[in-house]
């Protein structure tokens, strides 16, 4: 480990709080792993995906101190909790199926914008005026539910997405049925979180929306260390805060870590790469690489070894089409396709 890793890891095994501002490829989640590795307090590592948390789970199973979740998996043990129900039913289509239930005379094209509305509703933390139970963080006014969505709503549709809100909270409360955006809804706006967590590890703190940053608020008692790279912060159209890492050093008065030796990429591409985040170092010295900026490419000049990474999916789909056309057979990942 370098000195910043073991810096880092040192703080959070000492339940330190701590925010490790790591650039890319700088080994944050084995920086993470290795301080959760040697912890004898009562942890929780929150990881932002299933994936990392599967990853955080296999590497620490043999400390029986940490506990891996997603953020949507604690929000549902909280959900639960603070409904009252001893388990809880998870159907992702619970909008959908509502709002065909309550709105059948809607065109399909109003369905969905009510849809977008309730969804967009919660995400800001929206509570009914009248909902018994929990608190919102953002007023239900008119103004408020016209600024969800970059268009403008009619009166009919934005009446309609709040009595869709309503049917959902209730058929929560009443029947534990439940979808993944309410896992963080109620989670983040009812009541307090009692825990003997002693330390709270947060990964890719730099995409957490705002109820997010509301449940974290809920381990009061809590040391809370928070790892990301804000320059990644990539979920801004779900709701991702501006500056979140920022924000959450501000709320948890948490000291300042850096993370900034690269073991992903040659010391040509750091060099680069400088020029947008100018403290990351090359860590692998020994490896040569190119930075090349091309007009066109031909089929011949893509090396067998070679990854091809792409903003979207069609242009990487008609490339993967002309490979085999040509005789060469490529991986496509990101999609089944």
């Amino acid at each position: 480990m370098t000195p910043e890793q073991q810096a880092l890891a040192t703080s959070i095994s000492q339940q330190i709080p701590t925010s490790g501002r790591a650039c890319a490829g700088t080994g944050k989640t084995t920086t993470a792993v290795a301080a959760l590795q040697k912890t004898k307090a009562k942890t929780l590592a929150c990881a932002f995906n299933t994936s990392t948390q599967m990853e955080l789970a296999s590497r620490l199973e043999n400390n029986k101190n940490v506990e891996a979740k997603t953020l949507n998996g604690l929000g549902h043990r909280i959900t639960a909790k603070a409904l009252g129900h001893r388990t809880l039913k998870v159907d992702p289509q619970k909008l959908r199926t509502l709002t065909n239930d309550f709105f059948p005379t809607l065109s399909f094209e109003n369905k969905l914008i009510v849809q977008k509305l309730t969804k967009e509703a919660r995400i800001a933390g929206l509570v009914p005026i009248g909902t018994s139970g929990f608190k919102g963080i953002l007023e239900d006014t008119e103004e408020n539910w016209q600024s969800l969505l970059n268009e403008n709503i009619e009166d009919e549709l934005i009446s309609a997405a709040r009595d869709l809100l309503i049917k959902s909270i209730e058929i929560a409360q009443r029947e534990a049925q439940i979808d993944f955006d309410d896992q963080i809804y109620f989670s983040a706006l009812c009541g307090n979180l009692i825990t003997d967590y002693e330390l709270v590890v947060v990964d890719e703190a730099q995409d957490l929306n705002l109820l997010q940053h509301k449940m974290l608020q809920k381990f009061y008692r809590t040391a809370v260390c928070i790892i990301g790279d804000p320059r990644q912060s990539i979920y801004g159209f779900r709701g991702a805060v501006s500056n979140s890492m920022l924000k959450l050093e501000e709320k948890f008065s948490l000291q300042q870590l850096p993370l900034t030796v690269n073991f992903r990429c040659a010391p040509q591409i750091i060099s680069y790469a400088q020029q947008f985040c100018p403290e990351i170092q090359a860590g692998l010295k020994d490896i040569q690489g190119t930075v090349d900026q091309l007009d066109q490419y031909e089929l011949e000049a893509l090396p067998s070894e070679a990854a091809i990474l792409c903003r979207c999916n069609a242009p990487l789909l008609r490339l993967c089409f002309q490979l085999i056309n040509a005789g060469r057979w490529p991986k496509f990942v990101g999609r089944d396709i």
